[in-house]
């Protein structure tokens, strides 16, 4: 991990036994977990929610009131929770600081305590075979080139909040609320198809273009539709011919897992 997120991390949690979960793992991988900082005798509390087992790993010192323990994951594709806890109890237990999620309204400074998690793969069912070697571009489609001036000014708001049409190159609201916009379009991206392609570029990963009322649209209205702000499904189907003409694939964030509360799906 970076030396940068390892500062972001610890801003989040300055003092007191400090902890990065490990990103992904494979079946059947020895994962080590690191905690730093810690005068106390430390234990892991393991959860497989999926399977319904749970069990506890004892840590060793490691110098320093460092502990370490190796972590082996199961045979089968899940999600490990886990949490630390401490001798008598001396320190509360240790969770993983995440803000809180899942209004329609900003949220800043609001942390809750939740277990830490990793996820285990089957790699032989990921990635497809197709995306080994790929250079990947993501595209955040309404900050990444304005092809089509007609569609800049199609918001209906968002969530109460009148939308902020702003110009190229001016400063993004701050705090976000997720309503300025600078018309970024699928023209746009048609546009830059030579400019991606000298670049080096084997694939375009959108953020999502279905119809939704954000500038990032993770909250979807209609998954059948894509936003009018980004433009039609012509361009769409323009956009993939003339980039699988320059040899690129496409790939789009789907985010099926969640949508808006002026969704059609919760309206039904």
């Amino acid at each position: 991990m970076s030396s940068l997120s390892v500062q972001a991390a610890r801003r989040l949690r300055p003092a007191g036994p400090f902890h990065i979960p490990p990103p992904a793992q494979p079946l059947r991988a020895v994962c080590h977990l690191i905690l730093e900082d810690c005068p106390y005798q430390p234990e892991i509390y393991v959860t497989d929610t999926r399977r319904e087992l749970g069990w506890h790993l004892a840590m060793t010192p490691d110098g320093n009131n460092r502990w370490t323990a190796e972590l082996r994951m199961p045979t089968e594709v899940t999600i490990l929770h886990y949490h630390f806890k401490f001798d008598d109890d001396v320190l509360p237990p240790l969770m993983e600081r995440r803000q809180v999620e899942g209004r329609n309204t900003p949220i800043y400074g609001e942390w809750i305590e939740e277990p830490f998690k990793i996820a285990v793969y089957d790699p032989a069912r990921m990635p497809a075979e197709w995306t080994k070697g790929m250079i990947i571009y993501q595209i955040f489609p309404d900050r990444f080139a304005n092809g089509d001036p007609s569609n800049d000014r199609l918001s209906m708001g968002v969530y109460g909040h009148e939308p902020l049409y702003l110009e190229w190159g001016e400063r993004p609201e701050h705090p976000p609320l997720g309503r300025d916009f600078f018309g970024g379009d699928l023209r746009g991206v048609i546009d830059k198809l030579d400019y991606l392609r000298d670049l080096g570029v084997d694939c375009l990963y959108f953020t999502p273009i279905f119809h939704a009322a954000s500038n990032h649209r993770y909250d979807a209205i209609d998954y059948f539709k894509i936003d009018p702000m980004l433009g039609t499904e012509q361009d769409f189907d323009e956009l993939i011919e003339k980039a699988h003409a320059q040899d690129m694939k496409i790939v789009l964030d789907a985010v099926f897992n969640h949508c808006s509360s002026d969704s059609r799906y919760f309206d039904i």
